[in-house]
């Protein structure tokens, strides 16, 4: 799935989002949603939000948020895109 991300297409996330859903955690239990900020997916991310991807769900070792993370990186079109979507921080 991360490959799938990389690609920043999200026709090519779609059918591992309809396989496992959009919070499936992996690579030490991250969303697929934090890759996306992580990997300044800005479409990606959108379509994962449209398919109800958790802004709220943590990093289970540091508890950084997608939302926090895009605020570290001063990514400010993700900030807006995940505010949108209803991240509060």
């Amino acid at each position: 799935m991360f490959v799938a991300i990389c690609s920043g297409k999200p026709d090519v996330v779609e059918p591992f989002v309809e396989k496992v859903g959009p919070n499936y955690t992996f690579m030490g239990g991250c969303t697929a949603l934090y890759w996306a900020v992580a990997e300044d997916q800005l479409e990606v991310a959108r379509f994962l939000l449209s398919k109800g991807a958790d802004t709220k769900k943590a990093t289970p070792l540091l508890g950084i948020t997608p939302l926090r993370l895009a605020q570290v990186e001063k990514n400010y079109k993700m900030v807006a895109l995940l505010e949108e979507f209803g991240a509060k921080v």
